[in-house]
């Protein structure tokens, strides 16, 4: 996907499918607010989207060549 993609994307919640599938074939997604956009990676604040209080993973980052799909949450 084009980083020009994420440009006015910044701080907002997204859930982001990759090309990468999961063992029962649906494609790996993310949900995480993005916090930067860099030449070839995004970087999803994965903690602060989270519910689970319990999670420990903090951010996620993501080559912009496995991203597939965005929704943007309001």
């Amino acid at each position: 996907m084009d980083k020009s993609a994420f440009n006015e994307l910044i701080g907002l919640k997204l859930s982001v499918a990759t090309s990468k599938l999961k063992e029962s074939g649906i494609p790996e997604s993310y949900v995480g607010f993005l916090e930067k956009v860099g030449e070839d990676y995004i970087i999803l604040d994965y903690a602060k989207a989270s519910t689970n209080r319990a999670n420990t993973i903090s951010k996620v980052i993501l080559l912009l060549s496995t991203v597939v799909g965005v929704w943007v949450y309001e």
